[in-house]
């Protein structure tokens, strides 16, 4: 469940990692271009990251805590939730 304000548009990244050599690289990315549409949105932005991430419980801790306080520097409202694969439930349409 997305919630937020009811005016703000809402946008979702999802991010699938199977390698995290460049899990930093990707996230400066992301804050950057958050950046960007929070100034062409006239801050009536909101983006909400979902990395999906190919590894065990002690990764996702480790990339949640290593993410988390840089998402919550960005001056852009960026909320961040980071999932195992194997927690993603996937249906055939």
């Amino acid at each position: 469940m997305f919630a937020g304000k009811a005016s703000t548009t809402t946008f979702v990244d999802v991010r699938v990692l199977k390698h995290h050599v460049r899990a930093e690289r990707i996230l400066d990315s992301i804050l950057y271009e958050a950046l960007i549409a929070q100034r062409a949105l006239e801050d009536d932005f909101r983006l909400v990251v979902v990395v999906v991430i190919y590894g065990d419980a002690d990764l996702r801790e480790r990339l949640q805590s290593r993410w988390q306080p840089r998402v919550s520097h960005c001056p852009a409202d960026v909320e961040l939730r980071v999932l195992r694969r194997d927690d993603v439930r996937c249906e055939a349409a």
